[in-house]
């Protein structure tokens, strides 16, 4: 039997309710942190930026030759992305000694650097893996210490 709002409080039996315990919960985030993630996710689900990214990570500043020749792509659909990028803020351009423009990472040790060595680390660790899972000559104690070592990267990159 229910009671209603006005028999719990004249009934003798105190109905106890707990508050929401807000230190387990994680808060939603912010409208504009919302809109943000979603722009980072973009720019890097496109893969002719994915791979500039990767490039300029590994090569540091490049001209637009010497990007599409790397990724062995047409100019134009490069400098397209770059532009996309370069109003992302994620690449900053440069004018060189001989009039080229050179583009470059704008942190070249934050995000961009890190998301690419995580994903590094966790294609080594399920390499690793489907090795073990393969190959029958590795010992147990083997297979355990490569995938330790594999997930230590993954978890420290």
């Amino acid at each position: 039997m229910r009671l209603s709002k006005v028999d719990q409080k004249n009934s003798p039996i105190k109905v106890r309710s707990f508050p929401p315990n807000h230190a387990l919960r994680r808060s939603l985030l912010a409208k504009t942190q919302v809109d943000q993630l979603i722009e980072f996710i973009k720019i890097l689900t496109n893969p002719t930026r994915f791979r500039v990214l990767h490039v300029l990570l590994i090569h540091g500043g490049l001209s637009l030759k010497q990007i599409s020749s790397h990724l062995e792509a047409k100019p134009q659909g490069i400098w397209n992305q770059l532009a996309k990028l370069t109003k992302a803020g994620w690449v900053k351009s440069r004018n060189d000694r001989e009039w080229r423009i050179v583009y470059s990472l704008v942190d070249q040790n934050g995000a961009i650097g890190l998301i690419f060595k995580t994903m590094e680390t966790a294609l080594i660790y399920q390499c690793l893996m489907t090795l073990c899972e393969k190959d029958k000559n590795i010992t147990e104690k083997s297979k355990r210490r490569f995938l330790r070592i594999a997930r230590s990267q993954v978890m420290n990159p």
